[in-house]
């Protein structure tokens, strides 16, 4: 008797060409991506979002960077009560950061599933992108409590660009005293 040998090959999805000179991704390249793009995903440069990375948040209105030492306590505080704490310890060895602050007038997210917003206080990109961290770090965003529409609540969100609504609401809480947002992150993205 001759025995054969199964084999398990994985093979990953197909790159989608380009058509009329623009990149595609999705599950059937469905989408135009502005970023770059990655099978089902399109990955956005620094300062674009969106679905499909189509919208950008123009220059920055401030831009720091700093290397946080091993087992240092760190935060990073800026105009409005911004701020960004690092519990002491998170860091095993120096690790550099930086933030990048927008202030685009209004965000608007098209695509699948996707809805608006109308930011109430700056847009913060932090990087290295994809950062995680064991324990929480708390951000706090200065918000314009005059522009929330009746009946909704001010929340911090994420972009996620591997999900079609890639604004991911985050659990927040408002303070409304200060004009403050905060919520505790545990990864750059």
């Amino acid at each position: 008797n001759l025995t054969y040998a199964l084999a398990t090959v994985y093979v990953p999805p197909a790159a989608c060409a380009s058509v009329n000179g623009e990149a595609r991704f999705g599950s059937s390249c469905q989408y135009v991506c502005y970023g770059v793009p990655s099978g089902d995903f399109c990955l956005c440069d620094a300062g674009q979002y969106g679905f499909g990375c189509s919208q950008s948040l123009g220059a920055p209105t401030s831009q720091r960077a700093w290397t946080i030492s091993a087992g240092q306590t760190f935060a990073l505080t800026g105009a409005g009560g911004l701020a960004v704490r690092f519990p002491p310890g998170l860091f095993k060895s120096d690790q550099a950061i930086s933030v990048s602050v927008y202030e685009p007038s209004k965000l608007q997210v098209s695509g699948p599933g996707a809805t608006g917003f109308t930011p109430l206080g700056p847009v913060l990109v932090f990087s290295p992108a994809g950062l995680k961290f064991d324990e929480a770090v708390k951000i706090s965003v200065p918000y314009d409590p005059t522009k929330i529409p009746s009946g909704y609540v001010a929340a911090v969100y994420y972009f996620n660009a591997t999900n079609a609504d890639p604004w991911e609401k985050q659990t927040s809480s408002v303070n409304a005293t200060a004009k403050l947002i905060e919520a505790e992150i545990h990864h750059f993205s």
